[in-house]
């Protein structure tokens, strides 16, 4: 059965919260130049529509699977793969995704994105409430192997896996494209399809070489990062807009939180 390498978890231009220069088309080259066989764009809180990309990939022999990283109950960072424009909100809550699940079936594949990094937008033990609600759990490329493993984020990613019998992903969360495809995992498929993919991933079907990232590598990531924050924090740019969407939400629709898990 052949394998195929897929990077689950990348962002580029047109994403509404981070600012990013780079273009769909360039996102795309760069990950057929890294050798992947499909990759997801899961912007934040909006779901991919650009499909004319989609045709684009196919032509030069890749996968482009339509993706989003929404914010569960309007705070928790959780991505959607295969889904459509409409189909779920930026900042879904568990019974929308839950419902979601329910009419799309397997067609769709939800995992949990760095949970256990120390950001607030991260579910962390939260997950532990839901666990029908993820088909897998990310293995985050920011990590250093020499972390404890009580305490290491993957490590406790990774015992919610076992627990819950669920395969991990390894991705790169690219914000550029010279990491995209930069950390990605192999899958054990019948075919390049969502369907026989997503089938092979909930199978267990699926690998990866953990690698630590780099120096220069972290000093693109925050300083991609911070760039977005400086701009939130002055009222300009993406971020800026997110928080008053988020805010303006708030007040005419009020979400149900998620509550903490008081039996762990």
């Amino acid at each position: 059965m052949p394998t195929f390498n897929v990077d689950f978890h990348s962002h580029c231009q047109g994403d509404p919260v981070d600012d990013l220069k780079h273009t769909v088309q360039e996102h795309l080259d760069a990950a057929i130049a890294a050798g992947l066989d499909a990759v997801a764009i899961t912007w934040h809180t909006k779901v991919f529509d650009q499909p004319e990309w989609i045709d684009y990939a196919a032509e030069r022999g890749l996968l482009l699977i339509p993706g989003v990283e929404v914010n569960l109950n309007g705070k928790y960072h959780t991505v959607v793969l295969n889904v459509q424009p409409g189909e779920i909100s930026g900042q879904a809550s568990v019974e929308e995704l839950r419902e979601l699940r329910r009419r799309r079936g397997d067609s769709v594949f939800v995992f949990a994105p760095h949970p256990y990094y120390v950001v607030p937008s991260c579910l962390g033990r939260k997950i532990y409430q839901y666990p029908d609600l993820f088909d897998a759990v990310e293995w985050c490329h920011l990590h250093c192997r020499t972390v404890p493993g009580m305490i290491n984020p993957n490590e406790r990613a990774r015992r919610w896996a076992q627990r819950f019998q669920k395969p991990m992903l390894q991705t790169s969360d690219a914000h550029s494209p010279c990491l995209v495809g930069r950390w990605s995992s192999q899958v054990e498929a019948e075919a390049c399809t969502t369907e026989a993919l997503f089938s092979a991933m909930r199978a267990g079907a699926i690998s990866f070489e953990p690698e630590s990232i780099s120096l220069r590598d972290t000093a693109r990531k925050v300083r991609i990062v911070a760039w977005d924050y400086v701009c939130g924090a002055v009222g300009v740019g993406p971020v800026a807009r997110q928080k008053k969407l988020k805010k303006a939400e708030s007040t005419s629709t009020p979400r149900p939180k998620i509550l903490a898990n008081s039996g762990r």
